[in-house]
């Protein structure tokens, strides 16, 4: 028996994400926290981001707080240094 998430993929892309060792935890960011991540990079505030996704300030607050714990760091500063070791301070198309 398989659960109801893990059935819903393939098995064999399980199979290799086990095999394929460490992954990158970007890879965990969903589309919008990704999108937060290159803006804060890119030295937005808040308010700026949430101007330019048009959500709300506390709505990218919480993207913001959502990467950080899933990338494991903590504060604005880390993660302002992670985009930029990661390079994702140039604009997405």
């Amino acid at each position: 028996y398989i659960s109801a998430p893990l059935s819903r993929r393939p098995l064999d892309y399980w199979l290799k994400r086990a095999t394929n060792g460490p992954h990158d935890v970007y890879d965990n960011l969903t589309l919008r926290e990704r999108q937060v991540l290159h803006l804060v990079g890119q030295g937005l505030s808040r308010t700026e981001i949430a101007h330019r996704l048009n959500v709300s300030p506390r709505t990218v607050e919480t993207h913001r707080d959502n990467t950080k714990v899933k990338l494991g760091l903590r504060g604005q500063a880390a993660l302002v240094r992670y985009a930029v070791e990661r390079q994702l301070m140039q604009e997405q198309a």
